[in-house]
């Protein structure tokens, strides 16, 4: 997208500038942003065709670093009875 955006913004540089504008399409400065997104575009598709493609993404875990399996949840005990009777403190506890 970063490639297509510059080329973007370019044209859009030549479309307000009534003036200028076979001027600046065919210019030097032109040829260099039409370079520079080559380039990019280029470098992109080499950059994605080095990333893993095992399915999900890294944060830079290290190759060989054995993964911890997932914790199992804990059990607790289960919640324990009400008292038969309210207790005394001064407040209702009913709901």
């Amino acid at each position: 997208m970063t490639p297509i955006g510059l080329l973007m913004s370019y044209v859009a540089f030549v479309a307000k500038d009534s003036e200028g504008r076979r001027r600046h399409l065919v210019s030097p400065f032109a040829a260099v942003v039409v370079v520079i997104s080559a380039l990019a575009r280029l470098g992109m598709i080499t950059l994605a065709a080095t990333v893993s493609s095992g399915g999900g993404h890294d944060h830079g875990s290290m190759t060989g670093t054995p993964v911890k399996p997932a914790q199992a949840p804990v059990e607790s005990a289960p919640p324990s009875k009400a008292p038969d009777e309210p207790a005394q403190d001064g407040h209702s506890h009913s709901h």
